[in-house]
């Protein structure tokens, strides 16, 4: 629908659809307002003629773009605006309900305590945009883009995020919960901050992406087949979770408890630092650089048939500590105790202990080291040290 130009000044009836036109929009308007300023808190019906402007993508674009788009206190259900173009907009307080909004483009605005259930924003496009405060169940972004786009104190569950692309997305005081495999296949730059997200897959993310989590836990979350720029962990938990058969050009984990795998993955980079190792599985893996330093708890680690180029192992102590099979340049290891330990058919370019005590059952059966620097090595009393075709002794 035109506004009226000169070229419609001797048309009256097409003026006088416009001006009806017109007279409809500002009356809904006028309800969108004063529901607005409700002085009070309860959800109510939309009106008829609001009802049957969110059923039309062409009405509410143009009342959008007149005024922008205002929602507050309503319960609204089977509303149909696929491929509207929203700006500038609010909806508060209330209940979405199988609402189909696939293709539509939201740009600046928020969604403050709303009740999202069955929701299809399919194809959607979401440019700096909030919700606030709201739950999210059985919404679907599938295939979507959002651009700056922030979950603050939102659950999220039964949700697929699957085949973003070119998305970064916060999470702040938020819990993504029980979302299968819906995360998967996506380009994505993700912070999670004071945040948890629990058995919820992201599998496959494309080149580009990366993960950044603070204060924040992970559980029961697979990367596996990634290819990530970075991912990094401050001050948080990941657990029961793969990297597996990743690519990453680096992974960083400070002040986190850890308990995960990353077998056959592709790794430039993996710095530790300050963490609680329950279990970290490295299995395959191919790493250019691989450093722990001040654990916080007795480590348990395998490097298990890797190919490292170098690993570098300060101030840490390990229930296990497992560089067996491996193939590497250089492997330091600096003041730590092991308790039980292989490094069976290992071969090592320059192989350097400093300051290691070993406690337990330890194999060097097979170890072939071609440069070793071994100083202020203590064999514990109950040590069993098996040494069998190792190129080196203690």
């Amino acid at each position: 629908m035109r506004l009226i130009g000169k070229n419609m000044v001797d048309q009256p009836l097409k003026i006088k659809l416009i001006r009806k036109f017109i007279t409809g929009i500002f009356y809904v308007g006028l309800i969108i307002i004063l529901g607005a300023f409700s002085m009070f808190n309860s959800k109510h019906k939309p009106s008829k003629e609001l009802y049957e402007v969110l059923q039309s993508a062409e009405l509410v674009t143009k009342y959008s773009e007149m005024q922008g788009f205002n929602l507050k206190d309503l319960d609204i259900e089977k509303a149909r605006i696929k491929g509207a173009k929203i700006q500038n907009f609010s909806i508060s307080n209330t209940d979405l309900k199988n609402f189909d909004a696939r293709s539509s483009h939201w740009e600046n605005g928020k969604f403050t305590e709303v009740n999202f259930n069955d929701i299809y924003f399919d194809e959607i496009i979401l440019n700096n945009v909030v919700f606030e405060k709201s739950n999210l169940k059985n919404v679907n972004f599938i295939s979507g883009k959002l651009k700056n786009v922030k979950f603050i104190d939102c659950t999220i569950t039964k949700s697929a995020f699957y085949y973003l692309e070119e998305s970064d997305i916060e999470f702040i005081n938020t819990k993504i919960h029980d979302n299968e495999y819906k995360f998967s296949d996506s380009q994505i730059q993700m912070r999670l901050i004071n945040s948890e997200f629990r058995d919820t897959d992201m599998m496959s993310l494309k080149e580009g992406s990366s993960i950044y989590m603070e204060n924040s836990e992970i559980n029961t979350v697979n990367f596996q087949y990634s290819k990530m720029d970075s991912f990094k962990s401050v001050n948080s938990k990941m657990l029961n979770s793969t990297l597996g058969d990743s690519e990453i050009k680096e992974l960083n984990f400070d002040k986190t408890h850890i308990d995960i795998s990353f077998g056959k993955a592709v790794i430039d980079k993996v710095l530790i630092t300050n963490s609680k190792i329950d279990n970290l599985g490295s299995i395959w893996a191919k790493v250019k650089q691989f450093e722990i330093s001040n654990c916080t708890d007795p480590a348990d680690v395998s490097f298990g048939q890797s190919e490292i180029v170098e690993i570098k192992i300060n101030n840490c102590n390990f229930k296990e500590l497992y560089p067996s099979r491996i193939s590497t340049k250089s492997l330091l290891i600096e003041n730590a105790i092991i308790e039980k330990s292989s490094f069976y058919k290992s071969n090592i370019d320059d192989f350097i202990l400093r300051n290691v005590t070993f406690n337990g059952k330890t194999k060097f059966k097979k170890f072939q080291a071609g440069k070793s620097t071994l100083e202020n090595i203590k064999i514990g009393p109950n040590a069993e040290m098996l040494m069998d075709g190792a190129n080196i002794e203690f």
